[in-house]
């Protein structure tokens, strides 16, 4: 009976770890973990593909390394989220094919039962978002542009209709020569 109930749980183990791990391999934000040293643990596919850094490439390397985190990250995880749960940041990165990207990363506290054992990082590529941004932001400036030059020429076109209506009551009033 000992053995069939530790086969049984031990089977509920393993369903839950491949469960656990197809969950990981199907998110397309990229995944990484790192261990309270900063080396990498698990790397994603979605990592792998956003970073064009393959998992065997990434094992065991510093994540600030890897995904090239900016210096307030970089140095510390732990004192750039300061208590907090988690805190976004966006920095750029350079693909190994020499392409640059803006990463916007997630970091948190990795739990475990035993306390703090690393740190999570969850990143997209927000380079098309953020091109979309500036491209809204420079035509909501256009627009502005637009309203404000149309104002200029209503301001401009009220005292020249008030100039011309007055001519043509002249013109018309006043007998006027050639000269």
């Amino acid at each position: 009976r000992a053995g069939a109930s530790l086969a049984e749980a031990s089977t509920e183990i393993a369903n839950l770890q491949a469960y656990s791990q197809d969950i990981i391999e199907s998110l397309t934000s990229g995944l990484v973990t790192a261990d309270a040293a900063g080396r990498v643990r698990t790397f994603n596919p979605s990592a792998a593909t956003i970073t064009g850094c393959s998992a065997a490439e990434a094992a065991g390397r510093h994540v600030a390394d890897v995904l090239q985190l900016p210096a307030e990250v970089a140095d510390d995880p732990g004192a750039f989220l300061a208590g907090a749960r988690s805190r976004r940041v966006d920095f750029p990165f350079r693909r190994p094919d020499g392409r640059t990207i803006e990463i916007g990363a997630a970091v948190a506290p990795l739990l475990t039962p035993g306390g703090k054992a690393g740190f999570v990082f969850t990143f997209l590529d927000v380079t098309e978002t953020r091109r979309l941004e500036r491209d809204a932001r420079v035509r909501q400036r256009l627009a502005a542009v637009g309203e404000m030059a149309a104002g200029l020429a209503h301001e401009i076109r009220n005292p020249l209709a008030s100039m011309a209506g007055s001519m043509q009551v002249l013109r018309e009033a006043l007998p006027l020569s050639a000269e």
